[in-house]
């Protein structure tokens, strides 16, 4: 009579197989969606912060401005306030930050022309004297833009109408800014507004 030895049989060596890699494969999917969630998360929290410094910019130099304009020319470019526009009229200034007495600063903030998905901020100046010709013409805001807005309030807090209400009685503005950014198969959005009061000190 043969002794059976001690040992797995291989019922029991392919069960065991097959609940390990069960189990592996438990883990790497509980990994990878943790992981994606993770990712998720700190893609929603950089876009939340480069929205945040967007309009911290925006709001910055609008506050500087005496005004809107409804529109100006400048070395043949033609550039107009509106609903995704807008032109604001600046004191030029020196290093010491003390008004200048000729020429204008002006600065737009816009959707760049051809590059919906940017926002950019335009500086042109009438005064090579000032301390904002030496800023660069074009300064890019973020690339993700997928929605970007201007509303304008007298000193009343109506709301004026690009194209049939005089937006240089704008005391107040409101921004509107949605970026959007795709990673992978997972698109994120961040949608922020922020109001400002022009503060109207002409020289």
């Amino acid at each position: 009579m043969v002794k059976r030895r001690p040992g797995f049989t291989l019922i029991e060596v392919l069960t065991t197989t097959v609940i390990s890699t069960v189990v592996a494969l438990v883990i790497a999917l509980t990994f990878n969606q943790a992981w994606t969630s993770y990712a998720n998360g700190q893609d929603i929290s950089q876009l939340e912060r480069d929205n945040r410094q967007t309009l911290s910019q925006i709001t910055d130099l609008a506050r500087l401005a005496f005004r809107v304009v409804a529109t100006v020319t400048i070395n043949g470019s033609t550039y107009t306030s509106d609903g995704t526009n807008v032109v604001l009229r600046l004191n030029p200034i020196d290093g010491n930050g003390t008004f200048l007495t000729s020429g204008d600063d002006y600065v737009v903030l816009r959707r760049r022309p051809g590059s919906p998905a940017t926002t950019e901020r335009l500086v042109l100046t009438t005064n090579a004297g000032g301390i904002r010709a030496a800023w660069p013409t074009s300064l890019i805001l973020n690339n993700y833009t997928s929605v970007f807005t201007v509303k304008y309030y007298n000193a009343f807090g109506t709301e004026l109408i690009p194209g049939t209400d005089d937006l240089t009685t704008a005391k107040e503005l409101t921004f509107q800014s949605r970026i959007t950014k795709t990673t992978g198969s997972k698109t994120n959005t961040q949608l922020l507004e922020a109001s400002v009061y022009l503060r109207n000190k002409g020289l």
